[in-house]
Order: C-alpha cells, then sequence, then structure tokens
C-alpha cells in the first residue's frame, strides 16, 4: 500500500491494532512462543509498513548477537538504541511466560515442562545480564524466575505472587492474585494493589 493512498478510518485503525501487535507478535516467535496471529497477515503488513519491518530487522540482529557474542555484558553497551528495545521486548516476553508457569502452578495446574523453563531461564540470563538501561532485575523478579524454574512443589500463595512480580500487568495474573488475597481474608492488601493496578492502566 502507497503511504500517499487515501484511507478509510476503519482500515487506519486496523493497521493501526497491527501496528501495535506485531513487534509483540515477533517477540513472542523470537522466544519460541506461537506467533499468535496468522502468518499471511504478518506478512502483509510486514510488507506494506517500514516501521514494522525494520523493527523485524532489528530483532532478527539481536538474536543472531546473543548466539555470537561471548560477553554480552561487555558488548551490550554498544547496542544501538533500537537493539536494546528489541533485547528489553524479549526479556518482558521471556518474564511473561515464567509468570504463566507460576499462575498454572498457583492454581494447582501444571506447568510447561521443565526443561522449556529452563531453556526460557537460559535466554533471560543471557539478556538481562546485558541490559544497560536501569539496574536490571531486581531480587523479587530474580526469586520468583527461581520459582518457576523450580520443580518441587510451590505454595500457592508464593507462586501466584512471584507470577504478579514478572508480569504485573497480567490482568489474569492480576485478577488469581487478588482473588487468592480476598479468599485468604486480606482484602486490605488486595485493594491497595488494585489502586495500584488501576494507576498503571489509567
Amino acid at each position: 500500500m502507497s503511504p500517499c493512498a487515501p484511507q478509510s478510518p476503519q482500515i487506519a485503525l486496523s493497521l493501526q491494532r497491527l501496528c501495535d501487535s506485531v513487534p509483540g507478535a515477533m517477540c513472542r516467535l523470537a522466544a519460541g512462543a506461537p506467533l499468535g496471529i496468522a502468518a499471511p497477515v504478518v506478512a502483509r503488513h510486514l510488507r506494506d509498513c517500514m516501521l514494522c519491518r525494520e523493527f523485524v530487522e532489528e530483532l532478527g540482529r539481536v538474536r543472531r548477537w546473543l548466539e555470537a557474542v561471548e560477553t554480552p555484558y561487555e558488548a551490550a553497551q554498544d547496542l544501538s538504541g533500537v537493539e536494546m528495545l528489541g533485547r528489553e521486548a524479549l526479556v518482558r516476553e521471556l518474564l511473561a511466560r515464567l509468570a504463566r508457569d507460576l499462575l498454572a502452578r498457583g492454581q494447582g495446574k501444571s506447568p510447561r515442562a521443565l526443561e522449556e523453563r529452563l531453556r526460557d531461564g537460559r535466554r533471560l540470563s543471557v539478556l538481562a545480564e546485558g541490559l544497560s538501561r536501569g539496574p536490571g532485575m531486581s531480587a523479587k523478579e530474580l526469586a520468583a524466575v527461581e520459582l518457576a524454574l523450580h520443580e518441587g512443589a510451590v505454595e500457592p500463595e508464593f507462586a501466584l505472587e512471584g507470577a504478579a512480580c514478572l508480569d504485573p500487568l497480567g490482568l489474569d495474573i492480576a485478577l488469581a492474585w487478588l482473588g487468592f488475597l480476598e479468599r485468604a481474608g486480606r482484602g486490605t492488601l488486595a485493594h491497595s494493589l488494585t489502586d495500584g493496578l488501576l494507576a498503571r492502566f489509567g
């Protein structure tokens, strides 16, 4: 589609939704998860959208860099802003996947196979240690990742709290964690967490 071609409001809205969805879908694919959007739709969008196409090209460069570099922390200091954004997006995706493993355990269900979780843990350790923006992963996040990779029994409270730590904006996780707190008679904490969640979404 030519950038000069007239667009109806409906078409413009549809394109914007794809621009919002395609980068995240490609990050999921790069992390080994299903694409989540029909491949032909993504392919057509990448053909027509220069910004999304550039993002995917940078994401590919990041993956190749991760496979080749021996000292990711030192090399990360030379990454461009777009490459760093790609790394941060991959970290968020891996954390979200481990959060769903903890959510499953907190709800009495089975998480993904241990080998899949350990694979994501290895990817995360390489990615997170090379992030040059901010202090990196917090102690709570590191503890929650360890819990997600643990194979033994996990208390539902710890599993759900860890999931909320790894993906604080996941509504499925937030609802499960808040529901647990309400049932446990800890409504005051649940209400304060709800206020914080609404503030982040606002």
